[in-house]
């Protein structure tokens, strides 16, 4: 539906935080993006690296 400024199912109910309090509280709220941290990478990274040494050592 091109042209429609509010969503059709939930008919712009949410509008967000309002208060300046309630968009602070929202912009201190812990928030993760996606399925993984940088962290995560960095740790499944080291173990591909480890895993790739030890194949290579077994000479195949």
């Amino acid at each position: 539906m091109r042209g429609k400024r509010v969503c059709r199912v939930h008919g712009g109910k949410s509008t967000g935080p309002r208060s300046e309090q309630g968009r602070k509280r929202c912009a201190a709220a812990k928030t993760i993006h996606g399925w993984e941290t940088r962290k995560k990478r960095q740790i499944r990274a080291e173990k591909f690296r480890e895993m790739k040494a030890l194949f290579n050592s077994l000479n195949w």
